[in-house]
């Protein structure tokens, strides 16, 4: 059944009322959505070359995997070198042994210094009779 539909042409020089058949209209743009379809089942092997590409992707992560274990002797190595690192910090923590005599000069120094407060007081009392 096609549906005939009288139309009122009025954007040219052509008859008043000409028929449009919009069945046939749309059987003629069919052929494109069959070629959306073919082409899509084109694509589809590119999704096919994809996959195939992915699985040879994985002996890329394979590699990887290998080279993550050629790595871990540099990560022992660095374990060894952080060990080797310790004798600087044991050498920091003697460094500041050394340095507490200082501080302890230090004090004495403030030691010395609390009679210069008395001192000041003697003198604070001394200034008292003015």
């Amino acid at each position: 059944m096609t549906s005939m539909v009288l139309a009122d042409d009025t954007s040219g020089p052509s008859h008043p009322n000409r028929l449009v058949d919009y069945s046939l209209d749309r059987f003629n743009k069919t052929p494109e959505l069959v070629d959306t379809e073919l082409d899509r089942f084109n694509k589809s092997a590119t999704i096919i070359d994809i996959e195939l590409e992915r699985m040879n992707n994985t002996t890329k992560l394979i590699d990887t995997e290998l080279d993550r274990f050629n790595k871990s002797p540099a990560i022992i190595d660095i374990e060894l070198e952080r060990m080797n690192n310790t004798t600087k910090l044991i050498d920091t923590e003697l460094d500041r042994f050394n340095k507490s005599p200082t501080i302890i000069d230090i004090e004495l120094e403030r030691m010395n210094n609390t009679t210069k407060l008395i001192d000041t007081e003697l003198d604070r009392f001394n200034k008292t009779p003015y």
